[in-house]
């Protein structure tokens, strides 16, 4: 299903990505493997459960990784950290709480994927 973005919604992700400091420095840190991975059709519409300090690894299916985007609703709880290499998305839990997550592209090149994450203590 693909929906159009707001462009509010695209500067609201841009704003993450850059706050994040997504756009890297050249040198990045290798990735830890992510506590639980699950492929985009498992998440479309799921109630993810992590603990503070775990990841979600988000498995693209085959598909490339790269132009998904991710929109947290609530920032406290979690963070998104993009594909490096083009494999895989990461979604870590910072602190309890519940937020619904977005993972789609403002260019429309891949189908959105909606899901509920809750952290817990």
């Amino acid at each position: 299903m693909r929906k159009s973005w707001t462009a509010g919604a695209v500067l609201g992700i841009a704003a993450i990505l850059t706050l994040s400091g997504c756009f890297g420095t050249g040198t990045e840190p290798k990735q830890e493997p992510a506590t639980i991975v699950k492929t985009i059709d498992e998440l479309q519409g799921a109630k993810v459960q992590l603990a503070p300090g775990e990841s979600l690894g988000v498995d693209t299916a085959e598909q490339d990784a790269v132009p998904y985007a991710a929109m947290i609703l609530d920032g406290s709880i979690a963070s998104y950290e993009p594909s490096r290499d083009g494999s895989q998305i990461r979604i870590i839990a910072v602190a309890p709480g519940t937020t619904d997550v977005l993972l789609g592209d403002p260019d429309q090149r891949v189908d959105d994927v909606s899901f509920t994450l809750t952290v817990t203590q």
